[in-house]
């Protein structure tokens, strides 16, 4: 018997080839291979444990009944989520009036939240365009796509490059909540200039140096708080960030890590004693989340993980990335002369381990998503082992760079 993950990636593979990969198929030797294979995987993926058969009609019943899962896996329409251009003018016509959707010009499927492109009919006002940004079930992340109206709306309100948030939706027909925005012109910087970061990489970076120092300068006493996280110095709210994700690695992971455990220890001991106040954080600071219209910002994305902390956590987050393409100096220089907050190596260590665990608490808790999954998607295995395993060896190269002794630890 297969164990769980591996069954689900079976089914998921099959869901892919049969509602994806299928149709494009134009030689029809190559269409008869792909239906083999597809059956086969089925087979594989549906199989259960031997009957004990007790007549020969009992035989054929259990072999019936085999092929029956199977064809359940092969359907076309096994991965489809009933999202359509004509559900969703249904649904955006209750809160724009007039308004329909032409047509979804793109599905994009991040791993904690979809954001879908559309273009409309009837909302020259919206400039016929809307963003929708919705919950995926399984996803790494714990937040819900309407909670992040409140930030938008402040970090709108203050002139950082983001997109208008229009309205947020806690109970989204779809399932779960979702947020609707104008759409930002431009396209992904991270796009623009590719893995090896082209000619506008130096450019992006230091747009997103600007863009960061307004975002940390943003007065915190504008958001609506607990009078205990009001009152609550940075330390507190770094050790109580740290804590959430020991807490939800406890929830998700079906197997130890040494690896964790000691990073984990190692943060919620060395948490930095800075005295400056809190700031806001985007807790997701890349080139990927930074749109570019032309040589010119138009948004920064991706607001789930924003939260109270220290900048210096921003920075190191986005410092392997912006190092590919520019000096960190440089860049240091560029945020400091928009207004930013001084930076502190030792806090930048500090954070890059914590960003490293973080996402290997992603991957985790995208494995525990992905074999409970109804739907199971292949991007979301491939997501899985890539950060479970990449990421817990990044997590061990800083222990040692940290100079945490590291000698009877092992990488998963």
């Amino acid at each position: 018997m297969l164990d769980r993950f591996e069954s689900q990636i079976l089914r998921a593979c099959v869901a892919d080839l049969t509602s994806r990969v299928t149709p494009t198929i134009q030689d029809p030797g190559a269409a008869a291979t792909l239906s083999m294979a597809s059956r086969l995987l089925a087979h594989v993926a549906s199989r259960l444990e031997s009957a004990q058969l007790t007549s020969p009609d009992a035989e054929v019943a259990a072999l019936q009944a085999e092929e029956a899962r199977e064809d359940a896996l092969l359907r076309p329409d096994n991965a489809a989520d009933g999202i359509t251009a004509e559900s969703l003018s249904l649904y955006v016509g209750k809160w724009i009036e007039g308004a329909e959707v032409s047509s979804i010009e793109a599905s994009l499927g991040g791993f904690s939240k979809r954001t879908l492109l559309l273009r409309l009919s009837g909302a020259p006002q919206l400039d016929n365009a809307l963003v929708i940004r919705c919950d995926e079930v399984g996803g790494p992340v714990e937040s819900a796509s309407a909670d992040e109206l409140a930030i938008l709306r402040l970090m709108h309100r203050h002139s950082v490059p983001v997109a208008e948030p229009l309205w947020a939706d806690p109970a989204f027909p779809f399932g779960g909540t979702a947020l609707s925005t104008r759409r930002l012109a431009g396209s992904s910087a991270y796009r623009a200039t590719g893995p090896a970061m082209g000619p506008v990489g130096p450019q992006a970076a230091r747009e997103l140096a600007k863009v960061l120092a307004k975002v940390h300068a943003v007065p915190v006493a504008e958001l609506d708080l607990s009078p205990e996280l009001r009152a609550a110095r940075l330390p507190e709210h770094v050790k109580r960030l740290v804590s959430s994700f020991k807490r939800q690695l406890d929830r998700y992971r079906e197997q130890p890590s040494l690896a964790l455990d000691a990073a984990f220890d190692y943060l919620l001991t060395h948490v930095p004693t800075e005295a400056a106040p809190p700031t806001i954080v985007h807790g997701d600071a890349s080139l990927r989340n930074l749109m570019l219209d032309g040589d010119r910002v138009s948004g920064l994305v991706d607001w789930e993980l924003w939260h109270l902390g220290d900048p210096n956590e921003d920075l190191a987050y986005c410092r392997p990335e912006v190092e590919q393409v520019m000096a960190w100096e440089e860049f240091l220089a560029e945020y400091q002369a928009a207004g930013g907050a001084p930076w502190s190596a030792e806090a930048g260590a500090y954070y890059g381990l914590f960003g490293a665990v973080r996402n290997a608490v992603f991957g985790i808790t995208i494995i525990h998503g992905f074999t409970r999954s109804d739907r199971p998607e292949t991007r979301y295995a491939f997501a899985a082992l890539y950060l479970a395993r990449k990421l817990v060896s990044d997590v061990v190269r800083r222990l040692k760079e940290l100079g945490v002794a590291t000698a009877d630890s092992h990488v998963e």
